[in-house]
């Protein structure tokens, strides 16, 4: 089995260190297209989010957002542009969904998210 170098991957990982947090109601990754199963509506919008390149190779997240969508998520997507663009990362949030109710909101704490190529 090959193994990759340490350069290589932080080079991998500074190409999604500033990226768009999305929320998504379904895997996106299943999806003929992404964005369709991505929260839409009310003050919903896609949020910056920076992350930290470290020595582990873990990139781990530097700032925390509010999002104020009405719906049922289950996953978390990085993506390269605030509106449309392409997904670079996603992940499941937990095991269950969370229910968020119209005007509350989805808080991401800092160092919440981590990013690494095992």
């Amino acid at each position: 089995m090959s193994r990759l170098s340490d350069y290589q991957i932080i080079e991998w990982l500074s190409t999604i260190q500033n990226c768009w947090i999305a929320l998504h109601i379904s895997n996106p990754a299943l999806a003929d297209n992404a964005a369709d199963t991505e929260v839409q509506g009310g003050a919903y919008e896609r949020q910056p989010m920076a992350f930290d390149l470290d020595n582990t190779v873990l990139s781990s997240s530097t700032r925390a957002k509010f999002f104020t969508p009405d719906a049922e998520i289950t996953y978390l997507a990085g993506w390269n542009h605030q509106y449309k663009g392409k997904m670079l990362w996603y992940t499941p949030i937990d095991d269950e969904p969370k229910l968020v109710r119209r005007g509350g909101s989805f808080f991401i704490p800092k160092g919440e998210i981590a990013i690494s190529i095992a």
